[in-house]
């Protein structure tokens, strides 16, 4: 199996604060000032437009996204390594030193930079957003859990403790997702010998195995409805924990969510059902039919992300 290695910068600089720029196109870079920046925290209302290129649900890039650069703006200044993760999600701070070291062909078909708008405003010449085609999920050894997103279907993935890879024939030599992961064959002398020269940055190999440390699947995809399957355990238990909720609106609302998970993982409920039968008292099941006869605007749980000032004119995977 191939050795990987994840291009670990400095805690201390690791996330920089940003925000996403946005106007009618992906194309309009403006300034965003603090005060805005506050209010999109407390109201999640425009003038940002989270369908342009994120995510109502996870933040993360919206599914079938064209493939191109993202324009963000910093809130604060640049970091002194030349690489850091951005709270923009699946898009990273990426200084042209970096560029030319790793200037190769894995490189160019697997990144795509976007313009940096710096703290004053102006557009930074040597600094710039990098977005990956292949993705990972960099997964841990302790305290692993995950949830599917009701929008998109991503599966979105936390743990603790050794982090580790679960290799599959799609992997890319260059991979993005919550860090950068780069396979051996691109890590040259040459490149390791740069790394080690720069103050606040390292290349720290990870464990590859096909035995997950964390006790999920050992093919976890980006996706839930990559592979379907895999999730219908979590799902059953989902459902079984929603209509365990004794207070009606909250267990609507687990409802709903556990429903949106279903769908967004490419999962019929007559795949689920036969897991959950069994497991349910009378009081339980017949809770469970109620909500399953409600007409499917009712089981959403995309209204509720409305509610909160999110746009939701986005596909939903596996109702495409």
């Amino acid at each position: 199996m191939k050795r990987h290695f994840v291009l670990d910068p400095d805690w201390r600089h690791s996330l920089v604060s940003s925000c996403f720029v946005f106007g009618k196109s992906l194309d309009e870079v403006r300034p965003v000032s603090w005060p805005d920046w506050m209010s999109r925290h407390k109201l999640m209302r425009p003038p940002y437009r989270f369908d342009s290129c994120w995510c109502p649900g996870c933040k993360f890039g919206v599914r079938n996204r064209p493939f191109k650069g993202i324009p963000i703006s910093l809130l604060e200044s640049t970091p002194p390594q030349p690489l850091a993760c951005t709270d923009c999600r699946e898009a990273f701070l990426v200084h042209d030193s970096l560029l030319e070291v790793f200037d190769c062909t894995e490189w160019r078909e697997n990144v795509r930079l976007g313009p940096v708008l710096l703290q004053d405003g102006s557009v930074g010449k040597d600094w710039h957003s990098a977005v990956f085609r292949a993705r990972k999920i960099l997964r841990g050894s302790k305290n692993a859990a995950f949830r599917i997103c009701p929008c998109c279907g991503r599966v979105v993935y936390f743990a603790m403790g050794r982090r580790f890879i679960c290799p599959s024939e799609t992997d890319a030599e260059i991979m993005g997702g919550n860090e950068m992961v780069i396979s051996e064959s691109v890590l040259t002398e040459k490149r390791k010998r740069w790394i080690a020269g720069e103050k606040g940055l390292a290349a720290t190999g990870i464990k590859t195995t096909r035995t997950p440390l964390d006790g999920f699947a050992s093919d976890l995809p980006w996706y839930a409805d990559e592979n379907p399957s895999v999730f219908r355990p979590y799902l059953a238990e989902e459902f079984i924990k929603a209509v365990s909720v004794d207070n009606p609106r909250d267990r609507q609302l687990d409802l709903a969510v556990a429903h949106s998970e279903m769908a967004a993982s490419g999962n019929g409920i007559d795949s689920v059902l036969p897991i959950v039968e069994g497991k349910l008292t009378s009081l339980l099941r017949r809770r469970l039919d109620k909500f399953l006869s409600l007409d499917e605007k009712e089981k959403s749980v995309l209204p509720l992300y409305e509610e909160r000032g999110f746009s939701v004119g986005l596909p939903v995977a596996g109702h495409r």
